[in-house]
């Protein structure tokens, strides 16, 4: 791309509140790179709709009503999008300062990639960080043993190659972003990965993959998106191999050890310009 690469970020909210202005206001710090910031909120019966509304003049679209979830809100967002580049964050997590800018000099410089991913950092409740793994993402020879490691809240992709494979799988609320990769992976399109964070993941005990509710509906969706894609996830001999690669990267990366000080003292520098004062 030689012209400027316009980013559109689309955020699914629900009943997040006590998160979604850390988030907001992490998407609207990012400058020209930022091109249009679309929210869809799913009626959220806390403060959500009054906080997205005090931030209604920054927005290019929003609205909160129910809606089938956080897929289906993805699915509208991108829709509506006219960006070069969309991504998706969710109203927990958080983009870190000058992240869109670096994801559009990476597509200026490989004007043939699809998709651009960088590293992120796990936080807890209180935006304390308490990870910074540096783990391979979008890599496509780990994709072709199985491994689809892919840090959704720090991946972009061509809006053409979005709608190119099909957009997100509407019926899947928990593994829609695997679903997507696979695809993405299998468009041949090259992924680019940089070097850097982009991005912050808050862990905390309401969310999807963390346990409850959702933990069986979580493996089942993602026991389907294997049986969909045999060309990556292959027989449980490759499916087995694959998980024991999957996991080496993830100690090689330090993933499963505790951040050093050092680490999360950068690390927290570097969140703290993204949250609101």
């Amino acid at each position: 791309m030689s012209q400027p690469v316009r980013i559109s970020v689309v955020m699914p909210s629900f009943n997040q509140a006590s998160y979604l202005k850390e988030a907001i206001e992490s998407v609207l710090a990012q400058g020209a790179s930022l091109h249009e910031f679309i929210i869809l909120d799913g009626g959220s019966t806390d403060d959500s709709a009054d906080v997205i509304r005090s931030y209604e003049q920054h927005l290019t679209y929003w609205r909160s009503a129910p809606d089938g979830g956080q897929t289906h809100a993805i699915k509208e967002g991108f829709d509506r999008a006219t960006g070069d580049v969309l991504c998706w964050l969710n109203s927990d997590d958080l983009f870190l300062p000058g992240a869109l800018d670096r994801v559009a000099g990476a597509f200026q410089q490989y004007p043939d990639a699809g998709v651009v991913s960088g590293y992120l950092y796990y936080i807890d409740e209180h935006s304390r960080v308490r990870e910074c793994p540096q783990v391979l993402t979008g890599n496509p020879l780990l994709a072709k043993l199985g491994v689809v490691n892919v840090n959704q809240q720090a991946t972009y992709f061509k809006r053409d190659l979005y709608h190119e494979v099909g957009g997100v799988d509407a019926s899947l609320h928990c593994a829609m972003d695997m679903d997507l990769w696979c695809r993405l992976h299998l468009s041949g399109r090259r992924w680019v990965p940089i070097p850097a964070y982009l991005a912050a993941f808050r862990k905390h005990s309401e969310q999807k993959g963390s346990g409850g509710a959702w933990w069986d509906r979580y493996q089942e969706e993602k026991a389907k998106v294997r049986a969909r894609y045999p060309s990556i996830y292959g027989s449980p001999l490759k499916q087995r191999l694959g998980l024991a690669c999957y996991r080496f990267s993830q100690l090689a990366s330090g993933r499963h050890l505790r951040a050093t000080r050092l680490s999360r003292e950068r690390a927290g520098l570097a969140l703290r310009e993204a949250l609101p004062s």
